[in-house]
């Protein structure tokens, strides 16, 4: 009488065939789900820094905010001396000085419009302000247009879009972005 109990090489290949096209599936569907959660933080950190921002211009009275349409206020990442968002979900570090909010009143409707621009290094990069493939994080954008599909983006340190701060100094140029044009910036830097 014959014993069969082992598999044969056939049942052996079927079975590794179907792994593989179980891990082909499987590891792109797992960093996909990564790659989203990422942009997420990023999009919740904006967020974050958004509401620390308004705090901030709640409870400092010496801030100067316009009450007009003619003015925008600017406020870096620096200025705020938080470590509340200070980690990225890539491992680095958050830009202080070329991220910012910055805010502007609408007279239409009376109220504050908020933009955040939040820029980050990758972690383990030579962080050269040349090499855009280093950097990652939101450009400039109107916190209630914020949206995991289209506002995560390779971004350039040197301002939103590489165009609109200039300089390594504290000049922010927004004169060429369509809602500040022509508006006179107060810019808050550093603390």
């Amino acid at each position: 009488m014959k014993n069969n109990k082992a598999f044969t090489l056939v049942e052996l290949l079927a079975v590794v065939v179907i792994l593989g096209i179980l891990m082909m599936i499987a590891i792109p569907n797992t960093l996909s789900m990564i790659d989203k959660n990422k942009m997420s933080t990023y999009i919740e950190n904006a967020k974050t820094f958004v509401s620390l921002v308004k705090n901030k211009v709640q409870t400092d009275k010496s801030l100067e905010i316009p009450y007009d349409s003619t003015g925008a206020f600017v406020m870096s990442l620096g200025y705020l001396n938080t470590n509340d968002i200070n980690e990225t979900p890539y491992g680095g570090e958050y830009d202080k000085d070329a991220s910012f909010v910055a805010i502007l009143f609408d007279e239409s409707s009376h109220k504050y419009k908020y933009y955040v621009h939040l820029v980050s290094c990758l972690e383990g990069t030579s962080c050269s302000k040349s090499d855009p493939n280093h950097w990652r994080g939101i450009d400039l954008v109107e916190v209630t247009a914020l949206n995991l599909d289209s506002r995560f983006d390779y971004v350039s340190p040197s301002g939103v879009k590489a165009d609109y701060i200039t300089g390594n100094g504290p000049t922010i140029d927004l004169s060429s972005v369509g809602d500040f044009s022509g508006k006179t910036l107060t810019v808050m830097r550093t603390s």
